[in-house]
């Protein structure tokens, strides 16, 4: 199994006013190339993200050339080196940023407001983790687990994208429910070998990935339970702390312990 490096896994921690008429009798991908041709084209009329990641998303994986092709390809690296600077306020009073994007028929400017947390454009990236899920849910787990792994593939090579960062805490999930629990627990072994660091309140970046790791799995579990959703849940906990804990070699109390400080914290 092919992992990405340490270093690459730290980097992975509309204003509708702005859209042109348009045909009612136009489908959906009509109407998003409407839309398209318009927002990030000026200060004016900024591609509406919420947070950095997803502004960076955007350009990674939205932003095309005139032959149809994404330049970046997902990759969120690319598009965070594309990051010119901000450029001052658009309409909403929110600083602007822009982006330099290169295509064959010249640089492309894409001007984005990352702080439109309301109306957020909604990715390409984003479209696919639904799809996937929604397969996932409706017992394809093929599809989730292959592009998984294609990703991870991608990743050893120093490509990040929104979709790896996805698959690296559900991936152990999707493949326990799965019922491959040795793949689960591989991936696992791997992805927590490379947490190794502390967070900025002095948590260690492993059991901040188990954590994740578990409340994913337990949701999964937990949609395919037809009894009662709070005992199923309970019994996932404690069963998956049970054998994640010993993958990732973290002692179980302190685990526990910790997340019980975390739980306390956040009320």
């Amino acid at each position: 199994m092919s992992v990405a490096s340490g270093e690459v896994q730290q980097e992975l921690a509309a204003d509708a006013r702005s859209l042109p008429s348009f045909d009612v009798q136009a489908g959906p991908d009509d109407l998003r190339r409407a839309a398209e041709l318009v927002l990030g084209t000026s200060r004016e009329a900024p591609v509406p993200t919420c947070g950095a990641t997803h502004s960076y998303d955007y350009v990674a994986s939205d932003v095309l050339c005139e032959d149809g092709r994404s330049p970046f390809g997902g990759d969120l690296r690319a598009a965070i080196g594309a990051r010119v600077g901000n450029v001052g306020s658009g309409p909403s009073g929110h600083v602007i940023d822009l982006y330099r994007v290169p295509c064959p028929e010249g640089p492309k400017e894409v001007y984005v407001d990352m702080y439109e947390c309301e109306n957020p454009w909604v990715t390409r990236s984003e479209y696919e983790l639904s799809r996937l899920m929604l397969g996932v849910i409706n017992g394809d787990h093929a599809s989730y687990i292959s592009r998984c792994q294609e990703e991870e593939s991608a990743g050893a090579q120093g490509r990040v994208s929104v979709l790896l960062q996805s698959c690296i805490t559900g991936m152990p999930g999707v493949l326990e429910i799965s019922g491959d629990q040795s793949g689960a627990k591989a991936w696992l072994r791997a992805w927590c070998a490379n947490a190794e660091g502390k967070d900025e309140d002095g948590s260690p970046e492993r059991f901040i990935y188990l954590d994740n790791v578990i409340e994913s799995a337990i949701n999964l579990i937990v949609e395919f339970e037809r009894g009662d959703p709070e005992k199923a849940g309970a019994e996932a906990r404690r069963s998956l702390t049970h054998d994640f804990t010993g993958v990732c070699k973290v002692d179980r109390v302190e685990f526990e312990r910790w997340r019980s400080e975390q739980a306390d914290a956040g009320d």
